[in-house]
This record gives C-alpha cells, sequence and structure tokens, in this order.
C-alpha cells in the first residue's frame, strides 16, 4: 500500500515531466516559426532574421528612402493662399473671387461678446471657404471638388455668407444641432431688425437702400447647453446689437443704384411673403 508520502512525490515528479515536455515542445515550435530550420552564423544573435537582399539591392533601397524623405522636406505650399490646393482649377476659381482661409476672421470685440450664450462670433468682408472643404480641395482630383466648386459658384451669388459650427463635444450630438438652429434663427431675426435679408441684400428701406452686406460671418457654438438655455428673443437682441455695432459698418458697402423694376421686384417678393406667413 503506498503512503501518503509517496504519492506527494509521485505527482511532484509527474508534473515536472510533464512541464518539461511542455516546455521542449514549445522550444521547437518556436525555433521552426522563427528560424524556419536554417542556421545560424558563428557570433550571430538567437532570433536574428538574415536578409535575403543583396548590397546592391539595399543600397538601392536606401537611395529611394532619402529620396522619398527629401520629398516630404521640401518646403509645403499649404500655407500659401495662392498655392494652398493641389487641385489646379480651385485655386484660380478662389483667387477671382476672393475665397480666402478660415484665418482671416476678424473676432468681434469682447465688449460686444456675451459669454453666457457660449456663442463667438467672427467675421470677415471676404468671402470665406467652410472649415470642412480645404481639406477636400487639397486631395488631387477629389470626387467632390467638382460638386463643391458648384455649391461656390451659386453661392458667390449672395454678397453675404454664414457659417454655423459647434465644437462643443461634451453634448450630445442633438443638442449641438439644436444650439446651431437657434443661432441661425436668431441671426435671421437679427438681421431683419437691420433691415437686411438673410442673402446680405437690403430690404425696401431708406436708410439701407443703395448698401448690402459683403463678406462673411461664422458663428461658433462653443456652449450648447449655455445656447440652447437661453431664449430665442435674447438671442435676436444680442445678435441686433453685434451686428449694428460691429459688424455692418465694416461688411456694408455700396452697390449700384437700384432701378425701378428692382424695386418693385423687392416689394412685390415682400408682399408674397407677407401673404404666405399670413396663411
Amino acid at each position: 500500500m503506498i503512503s501518503g508520502e509517496m504519492w506527494r512525490i509521485l505527482r511532484r515528479e509527474a508534473a515536472s515531466t510533464m512541464k518539461s515536455a511542455l516546455c521542449a515542445r514549445r522550444g521547437l515550435v518556436s525555433r521552426a516559426s522563427s528560424g524556419g530550420g536554417k542556421s545560424r552564423a558563428p557570433g550571430q544573435p538567437r532570433g536574428h532574421k538574415q536578409s535575403s537582399k543583396t548590397p546592391q539591392s539595399q543600397s538601392a533601397a536606401k537611395d529611394e528612402t532619402e529620396e522619398s524623405q527629401g520629398d516630404q522636406s521640401s518646403p509645403n505650399p499649404a500655407g500659401s493662399f495662392a498655392n494652398g490646393f493641389v487641385n489646379k482649377e480651385f485655386p484660380v476659381f478662389a483667387r477671382d473671387n476672393d475665397i480666402g482661409y478660415r484665418n482671416r476672421y476678424k473676432n468681434a470685440r469682447k465688449d460686444g461678446s456675451n459669454p453666457r450664450f457660449g456663442i463667438r462670433t467672427q467675421y470677415s468682408p471676404q468671402h470665406q471657404v467652410s472649415m470642412y472643404h480645404p481639406d477636400d480641395f487639397l486631395l488631387t482630383q477629389h470626387p467632390l471638388t467638382s460638386k463643391y466648386l458648384s455649391m461656390y459658384r451659386e453661392k458667390k451669388k449672395n454678397p453675404l455668407w454664414t457659417w454655423f459650427y459647434a465644437n462643443d463635444s461634451a453634448t450630445a450630438a442633438f443638442v449641438r444641432q439644436s444650439a446651431k438652429k437657434m443661432v441661425r434663427r436668431a441671426l435671421l431675426g437679427a438681421l431683419k431688425a437691420n433691415h437686411y435679408r438673410p442673402n446680405g441684400k437690403a430690404l425696401a428701406v431708406d436708410s439701407v437702400r443703395g448698401t448690402e452686406l459683403h463678406g462673411t460671418i461664422k458663428f461658433t457654438v462653443q456652449n450648447s447647453q449655455s445656447t440652447t438655455n437661453a431664449k430665442i428673443p435674447e438671442l435676436i437682441e444680442y445678435f441686433t446689437t453685434l451686428l449694428r455695432t460691429q459688424i455692418i459698418p465694416e461688411l456694408r458697402r455700396n452697390v449700384s443704384k437700384p432701378t425701378v423694376e428692382d424695386g418693385r421686384a423687392a416689394e412685390l417678393s415682400d408682399t408674397v411673403g407677407k401673404q404666405v406667413r399670413g396663411r
């Protein structure tokens, strides 16, 4: 009869034997996968992978790498307005129509801002490309290039451009969308209070007749929760003052004297708009 001490000794020996066999098997598998059965040269560290390239091929690969690095270290023209786009058609269009980069904006003065609304307002007397489009135009033959060009050509018919963004990543997407819609609605009310249409053209009012707003206004919602907590009349009043004191004086310019037909067309448009809203 085998005693308890003998059972413990046998179990330890069996475990040791199984462990040794498992380690030996793992070693054979690893050597076969890494070395492929090839012998290593004397003085070569274990696991070193011999290269099958000849000295000539290694030299050619080195020259190719240095050439590609030299191309990457060349001056990047993306910082220049004239040569900022790889696409050949858009630079001419941007230069002829004065469409600049987003860094040409001017911030509204601090005394005209209201931090509790969480809205940053910037403006420019030139038309500015959307902040999302230059990255696409930097690619040669981008599939959306022709679409964007058509969009901007149609957009050039309006003297005033407006962009709305929300960079508040701490809130949900639908909250940011609601904040942008509120800002857009408040801007329309503020433009109307200053006797201008959403496209920057003047209403049939003597004080602004013969003028228009030319340029771009960009609104960035930095705190969507603060914006959505505000009331529309408060936002309209805020933007009305901001437009009248800061933005309109810099974006307003004189246009050709309107003809009688233009005046009648404007009056007809206002009449039709009132009838539609009254239904």
